[in-house]
């Protein structure tokens, strides 16, 4: 049961009749008088707003961020009289949720259906909290609220805007696609045709017995290899929840997986998806074909950091307990000085290049991690700090590479175009 501003107003009303009628009866009368009146009233209103309604919600299963979307809530009157009142639709603030509280009267056996414009700004699951209904009598003096709890979910997809970025994604899809031949062979190419030798092709390319059977010197022509596999995963570890900017190092993650993914897929590729601290949280395979993009971004919206230490080793684990091709792994991770350390077994498991280099054997590894690219500061204290995290990053740079893989690692901006070039190097061979 509720009150409303109105009920006040008639019990300042009702306090004055009761001082006028004081001068023809004993004071306790007309209080008495004033203040039953006041509560007839307010329980006659809370009687009559009982109503019998129904109350659903619908929204869109998916939306990406920054785009709107429409959270709708309908309401059936079964009852015999009119239903008046106010409806709350209530959705966490990342949601975005705009004029979510509606007015609504509704004669015996109508629906009436509100909609609340939403926009989300932060990727991943989000439940919409319960349906707040407030209905009043007829003079609106007091009411009868209700809470109901409906199961809504949203899942925001991360989206991919940058203008750079698209254009990154165009060229880099002609080249996986094949557009682009190269003399070069790599362990990521197939061979193609052969055609007449141009001065600064790779001599190493030369066709002798196609020169033998013609008058001029021959080149073999390969192309990047299609329908490979590409294993994406993401570390969601209490360092995935670190902040760099305005988004985490796991939102960072998830929008160059969802380029990465996409533009691998356009070349024919077949990609993975696997997000595990020292659990698996998210494991999707098979993703190819025209919605692959979305597939991916559908993948990783779930995820969400962990607040516990991850371990590589679970991650070695998952992935030689898959079939035994050979893949293309994109580690998405974080690189810190402990990630260079010598294997061991404690409770944080191997270490971060031991379990790289052990996928190594039998993959390509890319190792990604997105860095912080504040300016140095001027506090000396600071600066000596910050240079020499600088040190330790480098030193786990040159430790994964002497290990046989690739690291990429770039502020948020930068890391999806660092990461596809890389991704076209590891396709040619070219990056070991």
């Amino acid at each position: 049961m509720f009150v409303t501003l109105r009920l006040v107003w008639v019990a300042v009303a009702a306090a004055a009749v009761a001082v006028v009628l004081a001068l023809i009866l004993p004071m306790a009368v007309a209080l008495l008088i004033g203040v039953t009146s006041v509560v007839a009233l307010a329980a006659i209103d809370v009687v009559a707003a009982r109503a019998s309604l129904t109350v659903t919600r619908a929204a869109a299963a998916a939306v990406t961020v920054g785009e709107s979307t429409t959270s709708i809530v309908q309401l059936h009157n079964s009852g015999a009289a009119v239903a008046q009142g106010t409806v709350f639709d209530n959705w966490p603030p990342s949601v975005n949720a705009s004029e979510a509280e509606h007015a609504f009267v509704i004669p015996p056996g109508d629906t009436v259906a509100v909609a609340t414009q939403l926009r989300p700004t932060r990727a991943g699951d989000r439940h919409a909290g319960p349906v707040i209904v407030r209905t009043t009598g007829p003079w609106r003096l007091a009411g009868v609220q209700r809470r109901v709890d409906l199961l809504t979910v949203i899942r925001v997809n991360e989206s991919v805007r940058d203008g750079e970025l698209v254009h990154t994604k165009v060229s880099s899809l002609r080249w996986l696609e094949g557009a682009n031949p190269t003399t070069i062979r790599g362990t990521g190419t197939d061979f193609d045709s052969v055609r007449a030798y141009v001065p600064g092709d790779d001599v190493r390319s030369i066709d002798w017995r196609a020169t033998a059977r013609s008058h001029d010197v021959m080149t073999r022509i390969w192309r990047p290899e299609h329908d490979r596999h590409v294993l994406l995963i993401i570390d969601t570890g209490r360092r995935s929840a670190v902040r760099i900017g305005d988004k985490t190092q796991l939102d960072i993650a998830a929008e160059a997986a969802m380029v990465v993914g996409g533009l691998a897929t356009a070349a024919g590729d077949t990609v993975d998806v696997l997000g595990i601290d020292r659990e698996i949280r998210v494991s999707v395979r098979g993703i190819r074909g025209a919605r692959a993009l979305s597939s991916v971004g559908a993948a990783v919206a779930p995820l969400r950091p962990h607040l516990i230490t991850s371990d590589p080793g679970a991650v070695v684990r998952e992935v030689f307990a898959r079939p035994a091709r050979r893949a293309i792994v994109i580690w998405f991770t974080s690189l810190d000085p402990g990630s260079a350390g010598p294997d061991r077994v404690a409770t944080e498991g191997v270490s971060l290049s031991g379990a790289a280099r052990t996928l190594a054997r039998r993959h390509q590894v890319i190792v990604v991690a997105a860095t912080d690219p504040t300016p140095t500061p001027s506090d000396l204290r600071r600066r000596a700090v910050l240079a020499a995290g600088g040190r330790d990053l480098e030193l786990v740079r040159k430790t994964l590479q002497r290990s046989g893989v690739t690291v990429v690692s770039a502020a948020p901006q930068r890391l999806p175009l660092e990461l596809v070039a890389a991704l076209q190097r590891v396709r040619l061979g070219a990056s070991r």
